[in-house]
């Protein structure tokens, strides 16, 4: 089912409250008194068509009260992956959970968190580029170790250079894939560093145990309407 946009539904709440007060009206032309089949189905279809509206509108609420919840759970998962990582300070860790949006060709990475800061990239991210393109197509983890030539290893990894200077020298990068129960990859969690080395084994596993619950909130009935619409 694709997703109703609020002028829609407005639009359609407006046309039937207008029918349905022109088929009480019509209900009433034909006469209260000799109530006949016509008079009862169109006092019928009025109070039907005044209905949709107050359904609508309840629904929509709860489809946008649903995806808030799923917003928050989705930050807070992504501020919990942050902490368990335990990376010293200086280290400068950011944990961004990359979505992928497949309406396009070829299908990009959409930021949708970012801990610690919540501040999203403004550079659109296609599944060719990066870390996290690599991870995605590979469908495993990825670990950059260390990074020496920055604009050059990411020229190398499908950027322009122009995009390449507009980013933050970073030096080592984990992503790591998050994928719904067909096993097709969904979304990259996609970790970086300014100090060199500091994603061992054990941070991988870590990042690696929090992909189901990843997955479990980006695959829910809202996730799946927003995505196709």
């Amino acid at each position: 089912m694709r997703e109703i946009s609020e002028n829609t539904r407005s639009a359609i709440g407006i046309a039937c409250q207008i029918a349905g007060g022109l088929s009480l009206a019509f209900a009433g032309l034909y006469g209260w008194n000799d109530f006949s089949w016509r008079t009862a189905a169109l006092v019928t279809a009025g109070v039907l068509f005044l209905a949709v509206e107050p359904i609508l509108a309840r629904l929509y609420r709860a489809r946008v009260a649903g995806l808030e919840h799923r917003d928050r759970a989705l930050n807070a998962l992504t501020e919990l992956c942050h902490s368990l990582l335990e990376l010293p300070k200086e280290c400068e860790l950011r944990v961004t959970l990359l979505r992928v949006e497949d309406g396009t060709d070829p299908p990009r990475l959409q930021a949708v968190t970012r801990a610690p800061d919540g501040r999203l990239p403004q550079l659109t991210m296609y599944i060719h580029q990066g870390v996290a393109g690599h991870c995605y197509r590979k469908g495993e983890s990825a670990v950059t170790d260390e990074v020496k030539e920055f604009v050059t290893e990411m020229v190398a990894l499908g950027f322009t250079k122009e995009q390449a200077r507009t980013f933050k020298p970073t030096k080592t990068y984990l992503c790591v894939p998050v994928k719904n129960a067909r096993r097709e990859v969904i979304a990259v969690i996609s970790c970086d560093s300014v100090l060199p080395g500091v994603f061992t084994p054990e941070r991988v596993t870590i990042a690696e145990k929090l992909t189901p619950f990843f997955a479990r909130l980006l695959t829910t009935p809202e996730s799946q309407e927003v995505k196709r619409g």
